[in-house]
């Protein structure tokens, strides 16, 4: 009951933001969050209302949970996923993460099938217990590898703690991370293999070309209907795309941007199948 009153409480304050300020500057906010914190990590779960539903979600540290407290920041795109989804849509979520937006997702539309795809081994278990804990997993099936341009086995670099960390086949030039070897797959073999995507969201931490690469069949015949994809721009450069390049390449396989979000640095778009490719393929 008290934990449920301090996540209200703190939900409250964040829409007054001048009396958020004054209870922070007396170090009231700073206990609360600490207590609030506590009982949270004691139990094991964090309980968060997320599109009407009322989630679960197992924690183990903080972050993770100011993590889920703030997901009202991501509540347009997921609103616009919901929205095009159609009974029967198979949802292949490509870096899926600890799995937020795939149990919102399931837990919306009953008449969907969603695949999950999550390479980081930590996340993966993450993702799997989350699944789980909501009763989804009739409906969920959850794949522990990288989706990419090819089949293989990859270097996946690392940052970050469980759920709020950051990781990307593409190599990153600090030292601050760790790698570790995981299997890839292309979206074309798993597609023969599992059900076939309409609807795709793509958040894989600027490895979003190497996933299209691997997905271009099914983009080529339209089989999938909706694509989503965060594009991180300066991870783009780094490969000698960028956002204009991605469009123009989609573009040729006939799908055209209908919606457009910024977060901070990233940009999440929202791209649509047109009846015919507007030109004719190339590379």
């Amino acid at each position: 009951m008290l934990r449920r009153f301090l996540h209200h409480t703190r939900l409250r304050l964040r829409r007054s933001p001048r009396i958020l300020r004054a209870l922070q500057w007396t170090g009231i906010t700073r206990a609360g969050r600490g207590l609030y914190t506590r009982l949270l990590l004691r139990r094991g779960q964090h309980q968060v209302t997320l599109h009407g539903r009322r989630l679960s979600f197992a924690i183990s540290g903080e972050r993770e949970i100011k993590r889920l407290d703030s997901m009202a920041s991501e509540e347009p795109f997921v609103d616009r996923l919901l929205s095009c989804l159609q009974p029967g849509d198979v949802v292949y979520d490509i870096g899926a993460n600890i799995g937020v937006i795939t149990v919102v997702v399931a837990a919306s539309r009953p008449d969907v099938v969603i695949h999950a795809f999550e390479a980081e081994p930590q996340n993966a278990v993450r993702l799997r217990q989350n699944v789980d804990l909501n009763g989804l997993s009739a409906r969920v099936t959850c794949h522990a590898i990288a989706v990419g341009s090819d089949d293989g086995i990859a270097e996946l670099s690392i940052r970050g703690e469980v759920g709020v960390g950051t990781h990307s086949l593409v190599a990153r030039t600090n030292g601050d991370h760790r790698l570790v070897e995981v299997p890839v797959r292309a979206a074309r073999s798993l597609a023969r293999e599992h059900d076939s995507p309409t609807v795709v969201k793509v958040d894989v931490e600027g490895g979003e070309v190497g996933v299209l690469l691997g997905m271009e069949p099914l983009l080529a015949d339209h089989s999938v209907r909706e694509l989503f994809i965060e594009l991180h721009p300066a991870a783009l450069r780094e490969q000698d795309w960028d956002v204009g390049r991605v469009s123009e390449w989609l573009e040729r396989r006939g799908y055209h941007e209908v919606w457009q979000s910024e977060r901070g640095t990233e940009i999440h778009r929202h791209y649509r199948a047109t009846t015919v490719p507007m030109d004719p393929i190339s590379p």
